[in-house]
């Protein structure tokens, strides 16, 4: 009879509630030392409250377990055959009581993000390489930002969202915010303009994006340009081939500058900008894994950040 069909057959048989579980603990000992005094010293227990857990357990068990021969104990026949099934359980049982241990090095897990694409190439440049060094079996893979992310969150479909902080989807979540993010303007490095003269500019908008349009956009003398992107991060590489500008936050500025000819042109204080944060759900809160990945991801935000 195997681990699991034992316990389903003792189950069956009595009411576990009933059942003072720390005598399976004695059980254990006496089997192994075959003595109510060596047992007693290894449990840290005294010898009549041994001797008396051994009496609970002849009428739990309805048999004598253990008998006196000479100066010893020994097993009864049904001792000896629980005694494999007992080992079992009680290692199960300080298995699941030992505190959880992450190893990165020998860890074989995957882990989903979703965040911004220009922030997923933020991120993935700097994680790549503690994975390689430092965990090869762990995976990341990188998701978009969808209306559905609280819930998502909620669900632990994902593992982390880095989004923009915005508190009525905030609460009951686990979240570290703070990571501000400046909106700036973007032009072509043909164009010859600096900001005094954004006026002279069309700008390139996108529908429903409030936080990259420019409090001043109706004063500017041209409408902007609209237009549909799944990606945020072609706008300012649009917006560099097209000669018009772009208001994008200064860390997809600064991707967008690292591969294109672009000019970043800081606006005035006060203007519009960004506040992203790390959200997750609190049930991971303990989780070590999880803990030793999003300690990465926002020590790395954090060093790239303004808090």
């Amino acid at each position: 009879m195997d681990i699991y069909n034992t316990i389903n057959y003792y189950g069956a048989c009595m009411n576990l509630r009933s059942v003072d579980l720390n005598l399976l603990t004695v059980l254990a000992v006496l089997l192994e030392e075959r003595s109510v005094t060596a047992a007693s010293k290894k449990l840290g227990m005294s010898q009549p409250a041994v001797s008396q857990a051994l009496a609970r357990l002849r009428v739990l068990f309805k048999d004598e377990l253990l008998v006196r021969v000479g100066r010893g104990l020994e097993a009864t026949q049904r001792a000896i055959g629980i005694q494999p099934e007992l080992a079992e359980v009680m290692a199960a049982i300080r298995h699941i009581l030992i505190p959880e241990v992450f190893q990165p090095g020998t860890t074989i897990r995957s882990f989903t993000i979703a965040c911004p694409d220009h922030m997923a190439l933020l991120l993935g440049e700097r994680l790549l390489p503690v994975l390689r060094s430092q965990a090869p079996g762990i995976s990341i893979r990188f998701v978009g930002v969808s209306d559905a992310i609280r819930d998502e969150i909620v669900k632990r479909s994902l593992d982390l969202a880095v989004i923009a902080y915005l508190p009525e989807l905030m609460h009951g979540l686990s979240i570290v915010k703070g990571f501000v993010d400046p909106i700036v303007c973007v032009v072509g490095s043909t164009v010859d303009h600096g900001a005094s003269d954004l006026s002279a500019l069309r700008v390139l908008a996108i529908e429903g994006a409030a936080a990259l349009t420019p409090p001043s956009i109706e004063t500017m003398e041209r409408e902007p340009v609209s237009v549909e992107a799944s990606h945020l991060i072609v706008l300012p590489l649009l917006a560099n081939r097209a000669g018009t500008a772009a208001f994008v936050p200064r860390s997809m500025a600064r991707l967008a500058q690292a591969h294109a000819a672009v000019r970043i042109i800081e606006l005035e204080e006060g203007n519009r900008q960004l506040e992203h944060c790390v959200a997750w759900n609190p049930v991971d809160d303990s989780d070590a894994g999880h803990r030793w990945l999003r300690q990465i991801v926002i020590e790395e935000l954090t060093s790239y950040f303004v808090i």
